[in-house]
């Protein structure tokens, strides 16, 4: 799982939850998934689309909403995952 470096506080709140898998930091403008990444989490600034929350995102990814604390996100999960 990767989460973008803005959204700490979710990184914060997941560290126990996913303690099956490494939480790795992303920065979506620049960078691209490892291959085996499953999961990438993306900051989603008010007034942004579902879609432009990462507009370099692979092929087939699939998007889920989420906001808390204050904070809005994008769950995009890869097609290859389960």
């Amino acid at each position: 799982m990767a989460i973008e470096p803005s959204l700490w506080v979710i990184r914060i709140v997941l560290l126990y939850p996913v303690w099956w898998t490494q939480l790795e930091r992303l920065d979506p403008r620049i960078a691209r998934p490892a291959p085996d990444v499953c999961t990438v989490i993306v900051n989603r600034p008010a007034g942004t689309s579902v879609a432009a929350s990462w507009p370099g995102r692979p092929a087939g990814w699939a998007a889920t909403p989420g906001a808390s604390w204050g904070l809005s996100w994008v769950v995009w999960r890869a097609p290859s995952c389960p």
